[in-house]
């Protein structure tokens, strides 16, 4: 077999003389336009050539620099065995001759200037390439032979059309089921194929007679006993020893091919046809490239095919792209898994798209990664309905944020109850305690209380209604919690109806409600027995929630006829808009908080004959479950306004009284003062007596008056800063040369005439005792205040008498001072204790003081 004249003969020619690679270039040339000729010029710079690109044979010279050809010969034989390798010398020995035929030379020639030694090379050159690509070509059909023969279901045969005569390799007989000693002809083969097929058979094995060209055809072959086969035969036309009616073939089962491709086919058409995205990708190729892609991968992305295939899938990523999702995606593939993620990815006119995107590596039989199969699926609706339910729930957790409350769900298509994270942390629960069904989660529900929520759910599911309950339920740890569960219907499109819903935990109310039942039991038991009229009201409605026996018999009603009245409705109407701003200022002050609002007189309820009853009443704010209330107390004052009455009238005869004798005592006193000023005697010792017992009847005079009016009743209390009023009375009773202290800022309810006279009298005591230099200081107590000096004291055994009338521990006293004192303490209810201040002098302390902040 020749040398195709179109294939191309590539020498590498290597001689250290330019001049020879030339001169035999051009002679070679000559011979066959086929040979391609590259040079160098010694044996270091062939190899580098030889490593960059293929030859079919070397010519080298023997003498070079550096390496010489033998050596240069060992180093193309350590690389390329088979490669065709000439020694074209001008030094011609038999050494060297040995050296390169033991060394594995192709072919040893002699260099000369005649035209006939290159044609000698020329001709070498040619038969060497022509054997080593002969081997080749041996190589290869002997290793074909054996693929068809045992890997692809393959056999061989030749038939002589003449004598009919047909040889069978083992493949052929094991495709057509015959045995090795079964003797075959032509007509014995050809009855087995399908009866249709058989004049199909012989018009195509004379058409390749006929024309010399290799023909096939794919025919139906039927064994005895077997089933039909399909079978791929090739035929092609042959000469043996002069005999030009021989064809050699081979057949071909390719009935599971056939079958697969039919497979392949309904694939292919599911694929193309499918709904959903699908990708092929080689992992072969760099970067991995796309190598198909169905319809449905353009419309929902907006890229046709030709703007696809080539590239790597990542062109649908852009800004938004979840890198670490990325990631995730690259890793799977490295490590050829599958794997799903879900992307934020972009169409081809720049819009965003939410792409499920899933991932499998595809294998062959032998094991051979060789594809990857992506499916693309837009779930951006699908994403926008999670968002929205996301934020429905981030709505409901904010809305609970602070509060002991979690979100929960309920589908009751497929019953699935799943309570959320923040459910779970609020109960301390372990994660995935409550995802699971319904009847999951009733198993945990207390069986007394099961009925109450079956209830709810039955009421509100047919309607879709909300629902509520409240029932308790058991936790992993043992523990019985109260909840309350609230549920809305949520009919989010492409999502399952569901109820979502808050859960709270209300085992706290639960039990403040228990303790409250008890304890309203305890308080109506006690309000029942109290001596006083007491009733309950609400203090932001002012609404009466209850009362006692002792209302009922102060004001003639019975209890049911009270409760639900407002306050005010109890007084009489046309004072309705006093009594109103009463209670507003009680709420102001102490909606909220458990204090005392103050006691209140001059107050009249109306009994059921419509009379007014007088009464004092103390309030109380209060706080019961939760609940702000106002808790005041009646106390029927009848008899004591009448007490009052008799002693406004005994009081303004005494008024009238002391004003006659002052009036009566003053101008003889002031006579007598005015006349001991005029008096001139030698005796001046007695008339300074006389002077100092004129002052002290003066002084008498004055704490009798005092002393005589302080009886009077009414009583004008208004709230003052004390800090003030002691500096009022230090301004207008104490000399300048005494230091007075001030250690509160506190405001006292009193009298203020009256309770100046008490710091008066208090200061005046200290002055009068302890001299110009005493230090006096007021200060704070719980509930009161204190007047302390430094001076000398009172003497423990004597304070228990100064507060009589007429006691004094000096001979210019006058006895009242300290009596004047008791009075004004005693006409406020308040307390007055005597001890020693720190420094020794005496210390009063005033107590049961209302004050005000």
């Amino acid at each position: 077999m020749q040398l195709r004249s179109q294939e191309e003969i590539r020498i590498l020619h290597v001689d250290d003389d330019p001049s020879i690679t030339e001169l035999s270039g051009t002679f070679l040339k000559r011979e066959d336009d086929r040979f391609a000729i590259e040079t160098a010029t010694s044996a270091d710079g062939g190899l580098e050539k030889l490593c960059n690109r293929p030859f079919d044979c070397i010519v080298s010279d023997y003498n070079m620099p550096g390496k010489n050809g033998l050596e240069f010969l060992r180093a193309v034989r350590k690389e390329f065995p088979s490669l065709p390798f000439i020694l074209f010398t001008s030094k011609g020995s038999e050494a060297v001759a040995s050296e390169a035929i033991a060394a594995d030379v192709t072919d040893y020639l002699q260099k000369g200037t005649a035209s006939e030694k290159y044609e000698l090379l020329a001709n070498r050159i040619r038969n060497a390439v022509q054997a080593r690509r002969e081997a080749q070509r041996a190589d290869r059909q002997e290793q074909l032979m054996r693929l068809t023969e045992f890997a692809g279901n393959t056999g061989g045969f030749e038939l002589d059309v003449d004598t009919g005569k047909a040889l069978l390799t083992a493949g052929a007989r094991q495709i057509l089921e015959v045995s090795e000693q079964r003797l075959m002809n032509y007509d014995s083969v050809l009855e087995y194929f399908h009866k249709d097929d058989r004049n199909k058979i012989q018009q195509t094995i004379q058409q390749a007679l006929q024309t010399g060209e290799q023909t096939h055809g794919t025919w139906r072959y039927q064994p005895p006993g077997g089933q039909t086969k399909l079978l791929d035969v090739t035929y092609t036309p042959a000469t043996d020893n002069g005999n030009e009616r021989i064809i050699r073939g081979a057949i071909n089962d390719i009935t599971d091919r056939q079958e697969r491709q039919q497979e392949l086919q309904r694939l292919q058409q599911a694929i193309d046809d499918a709904n959903v995205s699908i990708t092929l990708a080689d992992p072969s190729q760099p970067d991995e490239p796309i190598v198909y892609v169905n319809e449905t991968f353009e419309e929902i992305t907006g890229y046709p095919p030709e703007e696809t295939l080539g590239r790597n899938c990542r062109f649908l990523q852009g800004k938004e792209t979840d890198p670490e999702k990325v990631a995730a995606l690259r890793e799977a593939i490295d490590n050829e898994e599958s794997v799903t993620v879900e992307l934020r990815n972009y169409r081809k006119d720049g819009t965003e798209f939410w792409n499920r995107l899933t991932v499998n590596p595809i294998y062959d039989d032998d094991g051979q990664l060789v594809r990857y199969l992506g499916t693309q699926e837009d779930i951006t609706e699908r994403k926008e309905r999670e968002r929205e339910l996301e934020q429905q729930r981030k709505r409901l957790t904010i809305a609970l944020e602070g509060s002991k409350a979690g979100v929960w769900e309920w589908v009751p298509e497929t019953d699935q109850v799943v309570w959320h994270e923040s459910t779970e942390q609020l109960f301390d629960l372990e994660p995935g305690t409550f995802e699971g069904t319904y009847q999951a989660f009733t198993d945990r529900v207390h069986d007394d209380d099961l009925q109450i929520l079956e209830e709810a759910i039955e009421d509100a599911l047919p309607s879709r209604d909300p629902f509520e309950a409240e029932y308790r339920i058991h936790t992993d740890s043992g523990d019985e919690l109260w909840i309350h569960a609230h549920g809305e219907f949520a009919d989010i499109e492409g999502l399952e109806p569901r109820y979502i819903g808050v859960i709270t935990d209300i085992s706290e109310r639960k039990e403040r409600e228990r303790e409250l039942e008890e304890t309203t039991e305890w308080y109506r038991t006690l309000l029942d027995t109290a001596p006083d009229a007491v009733f309950v009201a609400n203090a932001e409605t002012g609404v009466i929630r209850e009362t006692n026996q002792a209302v009922t018999r102060l004001l003639g009603r019975q209890r049911e006829e009270i409760v639900g009245m407002h306050q005010t409705d109890l007084h009489p109407p046309e004072r309705a808009e006093e009594y109103t701003e009463l209670f507003e200022k009680h709420v102001a002050a102490g909606t909220g908080r458990d204090e005392t609002l103050g006691k209140q007189v001059d107050i009249y309820v109306l009994d059921a004959d419509g009379n007014q009853v007088p009464v004092e009443i103390n309030a109380r704010a209060v706080e019961i479950g939760g609940e702000h209330l106002i808790q005041g107390y009646f106390r029927d004052i009848t008899e004591r306004k009448e007490r009052e009455r008799e002693l406004q009238r005994q009081n303004e005869r005494l008024d009238e009284f002391v004003s006659v004798v002052s009036h009566d005592l003053r101008n003889p006193l002031h006579t007598l003062s005015a006349s001991l000023e005029l008096l001139e005697t030698s005796n001046t010792d007695e008339l300074q007596r006389c002077q100092r017992s004129a002052k002290r009847m003066e002084r008498l005079l004055n704490d009798l008056l005092t002393l005589a009016r302080h009886g009077q009743t009414d009583v004008e209390e208004e709230p003052r800063r004390l800090d003030g009023l002691v500096r009022e009375c230090v301004q207008a009773s104490l000399p300048s040369e005494v230091e007075v202290s001030i250690e509160t800022d506190m405001t006292v309810v009193a009298d203020q005439v009256r309770f100046k006279q008490l710091l008066e009298n208090l200061f005046a005591n200290s002055v009068h005792h302890g001299g110009p230099d005493v230090s006096i200081t007021v200060g704070h107590l719980d509930g009161g205040f204190f007047v302390e000096d430094n001076g000398v004291g009172i003497p423990a055994n004597k304070r228990d008498e100064i507060f009589e009338v007429g006691f004094s521990t000096s001979d210019d006293g006058t006895g009242f001072g300290l009596n004047i004192v008791r009075r004004v303490v005693g006409s406020h209810g308040w307390d007055i204790r005597v001890t020693d201040s720190d420094s020794g002098g005496a210390r009063f302390e005033i107590t049961g003081v209302e004050t005000q902040e």
